[in-house]
């Protein structure tokens, strides 16, 4: 299903969900801004969450030589100014161990979680920040192109 918002849609869209969970339906007497549609494109292009195409698959007989290298420490894009306040006030810490998948740019193109923290706000925070600041030089794969490849990484929340 695509969901596709005009201008000023969102904050209908918000009070629509809202009032559905509520279970409360408004039918007003002019149509909202905004269009809702079940059909999607043909052949639509899948996006990843940073905007970025998927990377194209290893050409045939190609493997990764070399990994992705982060450019600097975990800690460098996670900071004690990131602590979740929800989290700090239910005093919840622990490790989170993530798996990023880094595309050729040198970005991160998705992020999954591999051992919980046993928080889900800290799990969350942990994918959310890593996509948006990580650096990365690329993978190179035996042809000597940089290539998507996954790297696994963990970082400690501590109050």
């Amino acid at each position: 299903m695509r969901i596709r918002l005009t201008v000023g849609g969102v904050a209908a869209l918000a009070a629509a969900a809202g009032a559905q969970q509520a279970g409360v339906v408004n039918t007003p007497s002019s149509p909202p801004p905004m269009m809702v549609t079940n059909s999607s494109p043909p052949q639509m292009q899948v996006m990843s969450a940073i905007g970025v195409p998927p990377a194209a698959p290893l050409p045939p007989g190609a493997r990764i030589v070399r990994p992705p290298e982060l450019r600097s420490t975990v800690s460098s894009y996670i900071t004690p100014d990131d602590y979740p306040a929800s989290a700090r006030a239910a005093k919840q810490h622990g490790r989170v161990e993530f798996e990023l998948t880094v595309g050729p740019n040198g970005r991160v193109a998705g992020c999954s979680i591999t051992k919980s923290s046993g928080s889900g706000v800290l799990d969350v925070t942990t994918c959310n920040l890593m996509r948006r600041r990580a650096h990365f030089t690329p993978a190179v794969d035996s042809n000597g192109n940089p290539a998507t490849a996954p790297v696994r990484l963990s970082f400690t929340w501590k109050l």
